[in-house]
């Protein structure tokens, strides 16, 4: 099923609201994920970020339209309230044709996008533990969405790794084709909050970044950090191929 087809079954079968209202979503109102999604308009590339010498950190950008965006936060909360599936696999869009060859920069190019169901709320750890329903507050975007309110547990923010295809960690760096995202239940939550606020098409910032300890902190501990590009942004034209830029936000 396609990414973005499953954003507008979902919304389809949800109460009409307007963008700026707060909106409920309990398991009856979303239609179950899959564990299998296309991504058309998410691509996603892994390079590297260096604060001080030796000391430099993975830092993953996601380029996407509004709505595959709002696709995602969607399946993540679909996957929280149904309790599953354990993972759900998004095959990205072909990054090799997205990306700008002409860019100076060779990052990693990961094939799939894995959602994992937060350990909270996986059934040997904890039977009876379950979210029956979950409010969105839209909330304007911020290049630092979270910096000015951290949380006192900084494993309440989301996690990003590089991993394996079946979702284990790579001893070999030729092994890690794959993310897996967004960690604890209350990081994924947030992380989901932030996607739906990104798919809001008359935002104003253009690209959210999440960064780790040295700076505006946004992911949790050993997470790589994170850079959210929507269309129309700097690294949205520099870094995209132009074809790919004219199909998917013409």
């Amino acid at each position: 099923m396609d990414l973005e087809d499953f954003a507008i079954e979902t919304l389809a079968a949800m109460p009409t609201v307007a963008s700026q209202d707060a909106w409920w979503l309990r398991p009856e109102l979303v239609p179950r994920v899959p564990d299998e999604l296309t991504a058309r308009e998410l691509v996603a590339s892994v390079g590297s970020m260096t604060y001080v010498p030796d000391f430099t950190v993975r830092h993953t950008f996601f380029y996407a339209t509004p709505r595959a965006f709002g696709a995602v936060g969607l399946a993540l909360l679909s996957q929280v309230l149904h309790r599953g599936p354990e993972r759900i696999r998004v095959h990205l869009a072909e990054s090799e044709n997205a990306l700008d060859a002409a860019s100076p920069l060779q990052p990693r190019l990961p094939e799939q996008l894995i959602l994992d169901l937060p350990h909270e709320l996986w059934p040997r750890a904890s039977p009876e533990l379950s979210v029956h329903a979950y409010r969105h507050d839209p909330t304007a975007l911020r290049r630092s969405p979270w910096a000015h309110a951290l949380p006192p547990d900084p494993y309440a923010l989301p996690s990003l790794w590089l991993t394996r295809l079946d979702g284990d960690t790579g001893i070999n760096r030729d092994d890690e084709r794959a993310l897996l995202g967004f960690g604890s239940l209350a990081g994924t939550l947030r992380m989901a909050s932030l996607l739906l606020d990104a798919a809001q098409p008359d935002a104003k910032q253009d690209e959210v970044v999440l960064e780790g300890e040295p700076g505006n902190r946004g992911v949790a501990p050993t997470s790589h950090q994170m850079t959210l590009v929507r269309p129309g942004g700097f690294l949205w034209q520099t870094m995209l191929d132009e074809a790919f830029r004219a199909r998917v936000a013409p």
